[in-house]
């Protein structure tokens, strides 16, 4: 736990006693003892490609182990970086069918993967007014990605008239 929350800290700013690489060598240690968070942020990190050079085989390892450990949340991180990546050995219907089920649990990011998944048409049919449905629950729930996915809909469609500017 004490490697996870020093690479955070390190990570956001509020420590500088250690390096961005030192801060991933300790998530690395972290990871290596099974640590969940660890191996999520880990997943995050190569998934993005933040702090270390992007590597889809190295985020996809971390999320399986940590799901493989029991993880809920990293199954839906697996799951959302799978849909993502449009990974030809999805069996969407079953990804489906499990979004669904961890939304139902109350997982907000369940709910902004399952929209986005709407929004597309992944999995199911394209259908914006339930992904609209699902960004605005996400989003009220606290989801900024949700949020942000939501906005870029609506700029999508609102005219590009001075009178209709929203601004940040």
């Amino acid at each position: 736990d004490a490697m996870y929350i020093w690479a955070a800290l390190t990570a956001y700013n509020f420590d500088y006693t250690f390096t961005k690489k030192q801060a991933v060598k300790f998530l690395e240690k972290a990871a290596d003892k099974k640590h969940i968070p660890s191996l999520i942020e880990l997943g995050l990190l190569y998934s993005k490609g933040t702090g270390v050079e992007l590597n889809k085989k190295k985020a996809a390892y971390y999320f399986n182990l940590a799901a493989s450990l029991g993880s809920v949340e990293a199954e839906i991180r697996l799951l959302m970086f799978r849909i993502l990546n449009n990974d030809k050995t999805l069996d969407l219907k079953r990804e489906i069918s499990l979004l669904k089920k961890y939304n139902k649990a109350g997982s907000v990011l369940a709910e902004t993967v399952l929209a986005y998944c709407y929004q597309y048409g992944k999995g199911v049919k394209k259908n914006d007014a339930e992904a609209v449905r699902l960004y605005k629950k996400a989003s009220m729930r606290g989801s900024q990605t949700a949020y942000n996915s939501l906005k870029r809909m609506y700029d999508d469609i609102r005219p590009d008239d001075k009178l209709f500017k929203i601004y940040d």
